[in-house]
């Protein structure tokens, strides 16, 4: 089978080449953001399953940590964007950066209130929102940064 397809999309599944959560002031929470993480939108043939779906930010430069404040470095390092897994069921936002990630799922919790296993499916979505919490000591700056989302696939 053929690697997943991923696709970031709003609400309406139209494609996010670009994701803008806003201006939000320093100390404050910004608005969350409803995003889909599409595998095979298009719905091509023989496209595999992408298991074990990770999510978290980079530097504009692809940058675990170090890089120039504009291009994230705060954000990154600091874990400002927050995630919230709603098709799996989740109700709390999980900070992710660098190398800390957030497991996704397309799935809700299993059976006695399990987690439901990391993966999207071929054919279909997670949806999660998204949101910055921007501490008081935040350097004031139109900031860029990445999402990166990882996974394997049989």
């Amino acid at each position: 089978m053929a690697a997943p397809i991923l696709t970031l999309t709003d609400n309406s599944n139209s494609p996010l080449p670009l994701l803008n959560l806003g201006v939000i002031d320093a100390g404050t929470v910004g608005n969350p953001v409803l995003i889909r993480i599409w595998n095979n939108k298009a719905n091509a043939t023989n496209i595999s399953d992408a298991i074990n779906p990770q999510i978290t930010v980079l530097t504009l430069n692809g940058y675990t940590s170090a890089d120039s404040i504009i291009d994230g470095k705060e954000v990154v390092e600091n874990q400002y964007i927050q995630i919230q897994n709603t098709s799996a069921g989740q109700t709390a936002y999980s900070s992710i950066g660098g190398t800390n990630t957030v497991s996704i799922s397309d799935s809700a919790p299993q059976p006695g209130n399990s987690p439901p296993p990391p993966i999207i499916h071929s054919n279909n979505y997670a949806t999660l929102l998204i949101r910055a919490n921007v501490p008081a000591t935040a350097t004031a700056a139109n900031i860029s940064c990445l999402l990166s989302v990882s996974y394997q696939y049989q």
